[in-house]
């Protein structure tokens, strides 16, 4: 996760705008009330979020089904593979009234002959999970180029419509800032666009973390030259920062929706050992006092676990 923090970083410096950028900060209040210990909602908000770290069994659960049971969780984004616990998290979830899952085929997967018999094996024994995204970031976790990469997804894309035609497989999304729309110019030059036109594409994952940035504008060119038949779900956003959780999700959350016509969009993260996190303080997701975001709090009407 430092890792991530300072790519981060370093992709906001990369893609800062000069004096002009637009201002994003909110002005007046967030307009998030509470009484009687339920939530006002939250305008804007997607009820979908990414569930990174796991924990002991049962650990995870309470806090979720808050989120489920307030209708802010409808869909989760989380890591497949066969130690990532993410698979029984999901199966779990599902049982409980969760709409759909988008399933992380994990990076370290990907090179080699066995790419294919790995994703075959984690669809077969995750039944619940429709959607399939191959990877996650390899800009910034692998050393693998896009002329690599896309190759290895075509091969599993092809595989897996001819077998799982009920499932969508779906390109891993690069960094959301820096060279990201660089990343996803030469996906849909090397055979996303080709997919899209003929209707074999039908969702473009994309991330977000470059938010003072002309970034937004830089890939929204790229997505730009899409049908409108191919859904954007920006899997990934959030902000390092608790206090202005709720500033974003009602700031860059509209603009994605406008700018990127996303029809999705993933809180990253539910909980870890950052200020990205709703709920903070879990064993396992970096031991303190168990504590909920502002965001969260608004979300459910729960102002503590």
């Amino acid at each position: 996760m430092l890792q991530r923090l300072a790519v981060l970083g370093a992709a906001l410096l990369l893609s800062a705008c000069p004096n002009g950028c637009e201002n994003n900060s909110p002005t007046g209040s967030t307009g998030i009330e509470m009484s009687d210990g339920r939530p006002a909602g939250v305008p804007g908000w997607s009820p979908y979020v990414g569930v990174h770290t796991f924990g002991p069994d049962g650990l995870l659960a309470p806090h979720v089904l808050n989120l489920m049971e307030s209708g802010a969780m409808r869909g989760l984004r989380a890591d497949m593979g066969p130690s990532s616990g993410g698979s029984d998290f999901a199966r779990w979830a599902i049982a409980n009234g969760l709409e759909d899952v988008v399933g992380i085929f994990p990076n370290e997967f990907l090179r080699g002959s066995g790419a294919w018999d790995a994703l075959r094996s984690e669809i077969l024994a995750n039944p619940g999970v429709d959607y399939w995204e191959i990877g996650n970031e390899i800009d910034v976790f692998t050393t693998m180029s896009v002329s690599e990469y896309m190759p290895i997804f075509l091969d599993l894309h092809r595989r897996a419509r001819e077998e799982f035609p009920e499932k969508a497989v779906i390109a891993q999304a690069p960094i959301g800032g820096g060279d990201g729309a660089k990343y996803v110019e030469q996906m849909l030059d090397q055979g996303l666009l080709e997919l899209a036109r003929r209707g074999e594409l039908p969702v473009l994952s994309l991330h977000f973390y470059s938010t003072g940035s002309t970034y937004i504008y830089t890939m929204k060119r790229q997505i730009q030259r899409l049908p409108g038949t191919t859904e954007i779900w920006v899997t990934e956003t959030g902000i390092d920062d608790p206090g202005r959780h709720l500033e974003h999700v009602q700031t860059q959350y509209p603009r994605l929706r406008r700018e990127w016509r996303a029809t999705r969009i993933y809180w990253y993260v539910f909980a870890e050992c950052t200020g990205f996190s709703l709920v903070s303080g879990l064993p396992g997701a970096c031991p303190a006092t168990p504590s909920y975001s502002p965001l969260y709090q608004a979300l459910t009407g729960k102002r503590a676990p």
